[in-house]
């Protein structure tokens, strides 16, 4: 994805453009430095409007931060600019998780999976997600297709798959 070459003062009174600030936001991420990441990430979105890279990046590193608001915020940006973003989708799925937002989880989760259905960690997060709901039907469903994938988590899904096929099997002589 191409950034635009809007350009911005820099510290040093220089102008800087979008690409610039996302690289030194990528390497201050990369250093540890979030606040400074943060802060480049920001200046980047504001001199790119369309690049949907910049604020998911951002919306990783206010996650990081302990910042769950404004990291959806940011994904939703993420979104706005390229909806079928998927891994946009997952972390504000994750995001919504975190905060105790389940249905709205699954709800991006799904969305997520809708983009790119052989995504293993969206069935992977929306499976586990439905079991401690206790939905385990829905579950088995995603469990199964994360197992057809053959993918790294289909063993842990086999397993999960025969946990919710036990379950459900209880449920039915009760």
């Amino acid at each position: 994805m191409g950034r635009t070459r809007s350009g911005a003062r820099w510290r040093g009174g220089s102008d800087v453009n979008s690409d610039e600030a996302f690289a030194g936001a990528e390497a201050y991420e990369q250093a540890g430095d979030l606040e400074q990441a943060e802060r480049l990430y920001d200046l980047a979105a504001r001199l790119d409007k369309v690049d949907p890279v910049i604020p998911f990046n951002l919306g990783n590193v206010l996650d990081e931060l302990g910042r769950e608001r404004e990291a959806e915020i940011a994904y939703r940006q993420a979104i706005a600019r390229d909806p079928k973003f998927s891994d946009a989708w997952f972390n504000l799925g994750d995001i919504q998780e975190k905060v105790g937002r389940v249905d709205e989880a699954l709800s991006s989760y799904e969305r997520a999976f809708a983009v790119e259905p052989t995504y293993a960690d969206e069935l992977h997060n929306a499976a586990l997600l439905l079991m401690r709901m206790r939905r385990f039907s829905e579950a088995l469903k995603l469990l199964d297709r994360l197992v057809a994938t053959s993918q790294p988590p289909a063993g842990e899904a086999r397993r999960l798959a025969h946990l919710c096929r036990l379950e459900l099997q209880q449920s039915a002589r009760r």
